[in-house]
């Protein structure tokens, strides 16, 4: 789980990101808009994975790996189980 001072830089990452491309748009600079998305989705992103892990929502990928078989493409050898 998370701790607070990481929620709370994420939060601030967000919303800096937020401001950023709004200032961008504001001044029709689209290189400081991109950014301040990238910013903001990314950092949205963390939190919304925080988010899950907290409510015990996130399976994890680490299950998915042993779960899945690689498969042979048509026309190569075909690869023992």
């Amino acid at each position: 789980m998370a701790s607070t001072v990481s929620k709370s830089l994420w939060w601030v990452a967000f919303l800096a990101g937020l401001v950023n491309a709004g200032l961008g748009i504001a001044d029709l600079h689209v290189g400081l808009t991109v950014f301040g998305l990238i910013v903001a989705s990314t950092a949205g992103l963390v939190l919304l994975k925080i988010r899950a892990e907290a409510l015990g929502r996130l399976d994890g990928l680490d299950g998915l790996e042993s779960v899945r078989r690689p498969r042979a493409m048509a026309g190569s050898i075909s690869m023992s189980r």
